[in-house]
């Protein structure tokens, strides 16, 4: 139990890459985040995370119900600390059934609000020619390959629907156009087009507020 709990130690608090900085957005109220472990993303809408003595509990509980299971894991959704909120997720996720989503790699999330945003972060490497991508944190590369690049992948974490998916103008529209007056207003955007996903999403968080335990938060963007 204490070799489980160190391991959750060292994946919050060792396995989080450099985010960059960016522009703090407007809040009509100061909001807090919690510390503490999210096993599922309930624990993180409703800003109640775990404690290492509440997942102590739950594996306990799991290991009596299951007690042919040496040993019992949970998968943990993510974390909070001093702070900031980070979610466990590696790129191609999105195309697995939850259960089949297994270890951890942390991604800070760097909006939040209805729609949250983070970046996942992996290095480009390559290999006779073919440039493919990696794990940030694989120690050991194929024979005659070098890192050359970190490439990043944008998502969002609609909490509407419980869903991570790419962050993209497919995915921000379909969004939007549950919104009537943004609807509106998404087909008469003249701006430019790589920038219209993010100027609605922002626009979406400040219209439809989400309510982390009762508290208003139109949006919050982390800066270090």
């Amino acid at each position: 139990m204490r070799i489980f709990l160190m391991l959750i130690f060292i994946a919050v608090n060792g396995l989080v890459m450099a985010q960059p900085h960016v522009e703090h957005l407007k809040t009509k109220e100061v909001f807090s985040l919690k510390d503490g472990i999210y096993v599922s993303i309930d624990d993180f809408k409703n800003n109640k995370p775990k404690s290492p003595e509440e997942i102590t509990k739950i594996i306990d509980k799991i290991k009596m119900e299951n007690p042919d299971i040496d040993k019992p894991q949970l998968q943990i959704w993510g974390y909070a600390s001093g702070g900031s909120a980070y979610v466990s997720w590696v790129s191609g996720w999105e195309y697995l059934a939850p259960e089949k989503r297994k270890g951890y790699n942390f991604n800070r999330i760097m909006t939040i609000g209805s729609i949250c945003q983070f970046s996942y972060y992996a290095l480009e490497y390559q290999n006779k020619g073919l440039a493919q991508d990696t794990d940030p944190y694989l120690k050991e590369l194929p024979k005659n390959t070098r890192r050359t690049s970190v490439k990043a992948t944008q998502y969002i974490i609609d909490l509407n629907t419980n869903t991570i998916k790419l962050l993209n103008t497919r995915n921000i529209q379909e969004i939007i156009m549950k919104d009537e007056l943004l609807a509106v207003e998404w087909s008469k955007y003249k701006g430019p087009h790589k920038e219209k996903k993010y100027f609605f999403l922002k626009k979406y968080n400040d219209s439809n507020p989400w309510n982390f335990n009762q508290k208003k938060l139109n949006n919050q963007s982390i800066n270090n």
